[in-house]
């Protein structure tokens, strides 16, 4: 009687555990979910001078809020998208976790078809997806509000007329349709991206608090504006 108790209760216990193990597993993949996914096996081969890359298989990165980021084939990247200054912090952009979310972030900085301050988001989406830290993710975020390029408008020649087409880079109905309507710009054009100077300064300033802190990726975008003043 006493050992049937005893058989009973490890059943019990088992259960209890596989039970327990499920759950995490089901939290772990929302948790994934919902820092996004990427759609497509992502291989970059390195072109003559070893400074550019190019990506040899198309892919798509797909946000947490629905939103595809499509990388077509033979893309060339280069990292500039990344201050310099951080690849002697976190390594080369096409190395390491972040690798994948750079490799983004430079195709949008590059062809504008997106305003800037969603494109640097979504490099901290992809880093997230990515597994890299949430303080590493925080640190790199701050440096590309700060001193990635930023554009006013998005660019419709890239949009209409570029060497991509819409579909390929994710865009939707909606954003085609600036291609409706004929407009002409006065002056500088305001899809031409600007950067501001680098500031090593401010920058370890910066990435001492929040290596000290806990914050959200909003913190970060409120952190980037209070420093500008």
């Amino acid at each position: 009687m006493k050992s049937g108790f005893i058989l009973i209760s490890l059943a019990l216990l088992l259960a209890g555990c596989a039970n327990s193990d499920n759950l995490a597993l089901t939290t772990m993949l929302n948790k994934s979910q919902a820092a996004g996914r990427y759609n497509g096996e992502i291989l970059l081969r390195s072109l003559p001078g070893g400074r550019n890359m190019e990506v040899a298989k198309a892919f798509e990165y797909v946000d947490p809020n629905n939103v595809r980021w499509g990388v077509p084939e033979k893309t060339e990247i280069n990292g500039a998208s990344i201050p310099k200054y951080l690849w002697s912090v976190v390594g080369s952009p096409f190395t390491g976790l972040y690798r994948d979310a750079s490799v983004v972030h430079d195709f949008f900085c590059e062809t504008r078809v997106r305003p800037a301050k969603q494109v640097h988001r979504v490099f901290y989406d992809a880093m997230i997806t990515s597994g890299v830290s949430k303080s590493k993710a925080n640190v790199m975020y701050y440096a590309v509000i700060q001193f990635g390029p930023k554009w006013k408008s998005v660019s419709r020649r890239n949009i209409c007329e570029g060497k991509y087409k819409p579909e390929s880079m994710g865009l939707t109905e909606e954003e085609k349709k600036i291609c409706k309507f004929r407009t002409r710009t006065i002056g500088p054009d305001p899809s031409i991206p600007v950067r501001t100077k680098f500031n090593r300064k401010d920058f370890e300033a910066a990435r001492k608090i929040i290596e000290a802190g806990s914050f959200s990726a909003g913190d970060i975008e409120k952190l980037a504006s209070q420093r500008r003043g």
